[in-house]
């Protein structure tokens, strides 16, 4: 019989950008902006401080970025008449 498989609620920052596609400098520069939440433990002397993102909130990012384009930037083809 085999293992049940256990979805990891909580992934690293190279896994979320593995999950969502991107780099992680791409990730990095999404979260800094507040576009991503994530989650962050502890206190590390060296100033590196674990950071993790939950996968509820990369799939809420996904369905918020469906089909987005900036509008301000498009323009309808004029009609040749």
């Amino acid at each position: 019989m085999s293992e049940p498989t256990i979805e990891k609620p909580l992934l690293t920052r190279l896994e979320a950008a593995k999950y969502l596609r991107i780099g992680p400098t791409t990730l990095n520069s999404i979260t800094m902006a507040g576009k991503l939440a994530r989650v962050k433990f502890g206190e590390n002397p060296l100033g590196r401080n674990p950071v993790l993102y939950r996968k509820q909130d990369l799939d809420k990012y996904i369905s918020d970025h469906v089909g987005f384009h900036d509008k301000t930037k498009f323009k309808p083809a004029k009609n040749a008449g």
